[in-house]
């Protein structure tokens, strides 16, 4: 039998953490930021958040890493989970990259 907790509780993570992210960053600096995935080791330590924002992604990263300590007092509130896993906050390049290669294709089938 696998341990699903894991996997859970990311699921949780994201949804609280986009929620966070929604109420509380400047949409008119970085746009829409997505939280596109969330990866906890299986001891329930640490957690990886990937974000990803319209604009201004490297800067995004530097401003969620700067208020990591009011994330996880935010979550403490209203999250019951005995410990809240460390959050490493990475920007997704996946997002990126996926939309440069539509570009091209696109490119390419308008040739």
């Amino acid at each position: 039998m696998t341990n699903d907790r894991p996997f859970r509780i990311a699921s949780l993570l994201q949804q609280e953490i986009a929620m966070d992210l929604a109420r509380h960053l400047d949409t008119s600096k970085f746009g829409l930021v997505t939280v596109t995935s969330v990866d906890v080791n299986p001891k329930l330590t640490s957690a990886t958040v990937f974000v990803h924002a319209q604009k201004k992604n490297g800067e995004l990263a530097k401003a969620v890493e700067k208020s990591e300590h009011y994330w996880l007092k935010d979550l403490q509130k209203r999250i019951t989970l005995r410990k809240i896993p460390h959050l490493n906050f990475r920007v997704d390049q996946g997002v990126g990259y996926a939309n440069r290669i539509n570009d091209l294709l696109r490119e390419i089938k308008e040739k």
